[in-house]
C-alpha cells in the first residue's frame, strides 16, 4: 500500500495518471482503488486516453474498469477525450462505450434509426448536398479521414471509399453510418488478439502465414507483427467504425449531406475518381520565417478533396502558410505544374527556390519535395490545386506520392 499512500498526496493530475498507468501492470488492485477518483477530476492537460487504454490492453481489463466506474461521475472532459479516441480508432471495448459516451441524451442516431428507411433514403437523394457533405466528411471531430482513404491518399484501416457510390445503394450508405456492425465490408473484419503475456492487440488482418499475423492496428495507425506462437486466442469484434457517429453531427440536414456525398463517390460527375497526377497528399505548416520550416514536428498532414484541391480550411494557419507534397521521379525530365492560381505563391523544389513556377521545371531522378509558400491575404479563401504533367516531348516519368 506504499504506492497508494504516496499517490494520495499527488496533486498534479498528469503525474497521478502516469503513476496509475504503471500500477495497472504492476499492482492492479491498487490501480483499481485510485482510477475512479482520477477520472472524476478535470484532466487538464493529462492524457486520460492513455490511462483508460492501459486497462484495455490487459486481459479482462475492460470488465474491471467498467465495474469500477459504474457509480463514478466521469468528468465531461474525460468523456470527450475518450469518445474522440474511440471515434478515431474504434478501439474502445463495447462495455466501455456507453460509460464514456459524450453524446447528448437526444440522440440523432436514435432519431434517424426510427425513421422509415425508404423515406430517409429519398431525402438523402433529393435534399442532400454532396459538396457540403464532403466538408463534413473531412471534419476532424468525425475522424472519418483517420480510417478511410479516398483514392491514392489516406489511411487503409477501413475500406477505401473512392468508388463506394458506384457499388452501394443510398440505403446501404445510411446503414453503414448508423449501424456499422450490420454492414462490415469484406476483408475489414476487426479482430482482437490476446497474447501469451496477456497483452492485447486489435485491428484488421493485413497478412498472415504459419509464422506471423500482421494487423493494421487502428490505435497505432500502423502495421503490427504478431508471432503466431505468442497468440493465445483471437476473436472477431465489432466494426472499428463506432456506432453513434451521427451524434457528432449538428443536425439531420448534415446527415443528409454526409450520406449524399458517400452515395455519389465514384459516380460520373464532380465526385468521380480522377486518376490524373494531382498532388493529393500534403504536409502544411504555419510560416515562422521566409524559408519553409525544417522540423518535421511543425508540419501536419492534409489531403486534397476529390477534385484535387487542398481547401482553404486546411490552409487557414495564418497570413503565410507552407504546403508541400512529394513526387517520385523514375526518369528525369521537365514537367509543368498546372496551378489553379499563382498569385501570392512561391515554390521550392528540394529546398531550391523556383523563380517562375509557370515555366517547365527539370526534375532529376529520385524523391522530390515540392513546397509552396502561400500568401493568404492575396489568395483570400482560395485553396491550392496542383496538377503535374510532362512538358511537350518530355520523356519524364514520375508518380505523385500518395498514402498517409
Amino acid at each position: 500500500m506504499n504506492a497508494l499512500k504516496s499517490l494520495a498526496s499527488v496533486s498534479d493530475i498528469a503525474t497521478r495518471y502516469h503513476a496509475i498507468s504503471g500500477l495497472v501492470v504492476a499492482d492492479l488492485e491498487e490501480a483499481k482503488i485510485l482510477v475512479g477518483e482520477a477520472l472524476a477530476q478535470d484532466p487538464l492537460d493529462a492524457d486520460s486516453v492513455a490511462l483508460v487504454s492501459e486497462f484495455t490492453r490487459i486481459r479482462r481489463g475492460d470488465a474491471v474498469l467498467a465495474g469500477l466506474l459504474e457509480d463514478v461521475s466521469i468528468h465531461p472532459e474525460v468523456k470527450r477525450n475518450v469518445s474522440s479516441y474511440h471515434r478515431q480508432t474504434g478501439q474502445l471495448p463495447e462495455r466501455l462505450v456507453k460509460l464514456f459516451s459524450d453524446s447528448h441524451q437526444d440522440s440523432l442516431s436514435v432519431a434517424l434509426l426510427s425513421e422509415d428507411k425508404t423515406a430517409l433514403a429519398h431525402d438523402v437523394d433529393e435534399l442532400g448536398d454532396a459538396a457540403r457533405g464532403e466538408e463534413i466528411f473531412r471534419r476532424e471531430s468525425l475522424a472519418c479521414t483517420s480510417c478511410h482513404g479516398i483514392g491514392s491518399v489516406g489511411p487503409t484501416i477501413g475500406p477505401n471509399l473512392v468508388a463506394v457510390g458506384t457499388a452501394a445503394s443510398t440505403s446501404y450508405m445510411i446503414e453503414s453510418i448508423l449501424e456499422p456492425n450490420a454492414s462490415i465490408a469484406e476483408h475489414y473484419e476487426n479482430m482482437l488478439f490476446t497474447m501469451t503475456d496477456d497483452s492485447m492487440h486489435m485491428g484488421v488482418i493485413a497478412y498472415q502465414d504459419d509464422s506471423e499475423v500482421i494487423i493494421q492496428d487502428s490505435a497505432l495507425g500502423k502495421e503490427v507483427k504478431l508471432p503466431v506462437g505468442k497468440i493465445r486466442s483471437k476473436q472477431s469484434v465489432p466494426s472499428l467504425m463506432p456506432a453513434g457517429l451521427a451524434d457528432q453531427l449538428k443536425s439531420r440536414d448534415e446527415f443528409l449531406d454526409l450520406a449524399k456525398f458517400l452515395s455519389v463517390l465514384g459516380d460520373p460527375g464532380p465526385f468521380q475518381n480522377d486518376e490524373r497526377p494531382f498532388i493529393r497528399k500534403w504536409r502544411v505548416a504555419a510560416a515562422e520565417g521566409a524559408e519553409p520550416p525544417r522540423e518535421d514536428s511543425l508540419w501536419k498532414p492534409a489531403y486534397s478533396k476529390v477534385n484535387g484541391e487542398l481547401p482553404f480550411g486546411d490552409l487557414d494557419l495564418g497570413k503565410r502558410v507552407f504546403a508541400k507534397g512529394f513526387v517520385e521521379v523514375q526518369t528525369p525530365g521537365p514537367v509543368v505544374l498546372d496551378i489553379n492560381h499563382r498569385d501570392g505563391l512561391e515554390l521550392w523544389i528540394d529546398g531550391e527556390a523556383v523563380s517562375d513556377p509557370s515555366k517547365p521545371i527539370d526534375l532529376s531522378k529520385g524523391r522530390k519535395e515540392v513546397t509552396f509558400a502561400l500568401d493568404m491575404a492575396e489568395r483570400e479563401e482560395l485553396g491550392l490545386k496542383v496538377l503535374l504533367s510532362p512538358d511537350r516531348d518530355s520523356s519524364v516519368k514520375f508518380k505523385v506520392e500518395g498514402g498517409i
